[in-house]
């Protein structure tokens, strides 16, 4: 059995080769074997009158056209029900999509492939993803400008498999398959070549114009693919990725007409079937964002903004499609406006049609640091981010943990409870600093954990990527190390370095080895602890029985500025405060300057166990007498240029 096996089944059936290694081809009235958590797909005929006009509409024929994208026109909903006993009981509920199938054209120079459209490939589709084995029945209801037909009813058996199913959620850990899971990897926000918008941040407006042919070029979901394959190799299991309107979104042109990009969602649909068979976890970020704000915040993104003619020589940027075809007028009502919040529904519902079977996808986060980019509109988007995710949850039905995104934390005075929402499982917000001291990451984790849900870094880093540039990714390989270990429910998730595989494989595997041989979500007590010097930092997990921790310290004067290059260079330009410029040893101090971990067994003995951040080798082994209130001081080894950061697994000791 293949990771995926595909089964497309039809009043008449067709066979797709494209979508999966192994493809079966059924007859109406024979049932077929689908794995569990495996995906079942069939096209969805509808009548030649109506079939005509939405080729009409795809065809650019748009007064005539019936528009396939837009439920009010065309409407197909897939009811799956599961035998139980003589019952048949519903398990879920999907909508029907349009799909375009093509191929990509790679002859010759990158720059002159293409994509070209397969004839044969059209038609509606349903997908689904079954959870249970057993026999199930599909009945499919459609209709047209409010005219239904006759209802299509399918059968099939699923038997059990090895696929992994969706990712679940403990309090505040998530859980796939019974099993606590460990996010580690990184922000891969999207599909790139050369002339990037985001890695070329600035640039005149001309040099905007001229790359208006974006979305990108085949090249960039071809190079994606192998970041992925390389991801997985590096020991990642989990990364981020964005819809950026100029390389994967579906809409921006035009509104509720997907047409022009439908093979960048056919691109999704080959993203979501590796992430799949590598077994990678998606972060899938819904909305960028900066296409709701001044060409000034997107980086002067000339056409990838809110406006129109941002420049008086330009006379074909119409601006977001919100904007120039609902006529408002200000960002802010992008989150208000009944008529936008209606389009952008239609938008998600075809979106989870296509993609919201996958277990692929882990988390689903609404919009990119939305306070960013409404800061004077704290309720509204409040009450924007609990419409939309009722909408995901009750009207799409779908299972995925739904997050929201702060750079920072909500303004709670003035409004904004979002992350308290019902309807908001994961909370996550981004932050970047110059990086000295990271004891706040348990600060945050204490203003929060009474809402027992998974807390998480979206992006982290020292907010300059270039840092890493000119010194040994000291930083980063910190934020590595201590998000893992402070009770967060994931690693970080960097910004910068987003393909240096290099430097993920040194680490990535070395954080879930370390993190193996034990039941994180057990360890839900977490602390930390500064030198009074501020020169050594320690964090650390703790379970609840007081028996055992995990945990970090690290020698703060060896950092970025520490390590720097050249004073002419970002990392000397960018100065930490003045107690962390100057590099010095750290040995094991008594007194004001011990380090402490507090909530152990009283008066019992434990061992510390020391291995190196970098390599996992074992440094040494340290043990001490927890006092009469379980206080345990850190008897830590040197902190010095060979082994400047530690890890730490901390257990009973045999003298008690």
């Amino acid at each position: 059995m293949t990771f995926r096996t595909l089964f497309i089944l039809a009043f008449v059936f067709y066979c797709f080769s494209n979508f999966a290694q192994q493809v079966v081809q059924l007859k109406p009235e024979s049932n077929g074997a689908v794995p569990k958590n495996g995906l079942i797909e069939f096209h969805v005929p509808l009548d030649s009158l109506t079939e005509a006009r939405v080729k009409d509409f795809v065809g650019g024929k748009r007064n005539i056209g019936l528009n396939p994208f837009d439920p009010e026109r065309v409407d197909i909903k897939a009811e799956f029900f599961l035998q139980e006993g003589t019952d048949w009981k519903k398990k879920g509920q999907v909508f029907g999509f349009y799909y375009q199938d093509f191929k990509r054209d790679t002859m010759g120079n990158v720059e002159k492939w293409h994509w070209s459209q397969i004839d044969n490939g059209s038609g509606f589709r349903v997908r689904y993803a079954p959870s249970e084995t057993g026999e199930w029945k599909v009945v499919v209801s459609r209709s047209v400008n409010g005219r239904a037909m006759e209802a299509l009813t399918h059968h099939f058996n699923t038997v059990d498999s090895d696929i992994k199913g969706k990712l679940g959620l403990n309090g505040r850990f998530f859980q796939l398959d019974g099993n606590t899971f460990f996010p580690v990897g990184i922000n891969l926000s999207h599909p790139r070549w050369m002339n990037d918008p985001i890695e070329l941040r600035q640039g005149t407006a001309e040099y905007w114009y001229d790359i208006r042919e974006l979305p990108a070029m085949p090249v960039a979901y071809v190079n994606y693919l192998k970041d992925l394959e390389k991801l997985a190799a590096a020991g990642g299991n989990y990364f981020r990725m964005m819809n950026f309107p100029f390389v994967n979104d579906i809409e921006f042109e035009h509104l509720n007409n997907y047409t022009d990009r439908l093979h960048i969602a056919w691109e999704t649909d080959h993203i979501i079937e590796q992430c799949e068979k590598l077994d990678l976890k998606i972060h899938y970020v819904l909305t960028w964002a900066n296409e709701l704000n001044s060409p000034e915040r997107t980086y002067n993104k000339l056409f990838w903004d809110w406006w129109a003619n941002d420049y008086p020589w330009v006379e074909d940027d119409f601006g977001y499609c919100y904007q120039h075809e609902l006529g408002l007028k200000e960002p802010h009502e992008f989150l208000t406006d009944e008529r936008a919040i209606k389009f952008y529904k239609k938008k998600l519902r075809y979106m989870f049609a296509r993609w919201g079977y996958s277990n692929a996808i882990g988390v689903v986060e609404l919009m990119n640091e939305i306070n960013l980019v409404f800061p004077d509109h704290p309720k509204e988007r409040m009450f924007w981010q609990k419409n939309i995710s009722e909408y995901l949850k009750n009207e799409l039905q779908i299972s995925y943990p739904i997050s929201v995104n702060y750079a920072g934390v909500p303004d709670f005075e003035a409004g904004d409870s979002s992350y308290f929402l019902s309807s908001i499982d994961v909370i996550t917000f981004n932050e970047y600093r110059i990086p000295e001291l990271r004891s706040n990451f348990t600060y945050h984790l204490n203003n929060f954990k009474v809402l027992n849900k998974p807390f998480l870094f979206s992006e982290i880093g020292a907010g300059y990527g270039e840092l890493a540039e000119c010194e040994v990714f000291s930083e980063w390989m910190k934020d590595a190390w201590m998000t893992s270990l402070s009770g967060m429910s994931g690693m970080g998730l960097e910004w910068s370095q987003q393909r240096n595989f290099n430097l993920m494989g040194t680490y990535f595997p070395l954080i879930r080895s370390f993190l193996s041989d034990k039941d994180i979500s057990l360890f839900r007590d977490f602390e930390s602890d500064v030198r009074k010097d501020r020169h050594a930092e320690l964090i650390a997990i703790k379970n609840r029985d007081g028996n055992e921790a995990m945990g970090v310290v690290h020698n703060t004067t060896w950092n970025f500025y520490t390590n720097r290059t050249a004073d002419n260079l970002p990392c000397g330009q960018k100065q930490p405060k003045e107690v962390f410029r100057e590099y010095e040893d750290v040995g094991d101090k008594r007194g004001k300057n011990a380090l402490h971990l507090t909530g152990f067994k009283k008066r019992k003995h434990y061992a510390i166990d020391w291995y190196d951040a970098s390599t996992g080798a074992l440094v040494g082994t340290t043990s001490d007498k927890a006092s009469s209130k379980g206080k345990v001081r850190m008897r830590i080894p040197n902190l010095d240029e060979e082994h400047p950061m530690l890890i730490f697994k901390m257990h009973l000791s045999d003298q008690n």
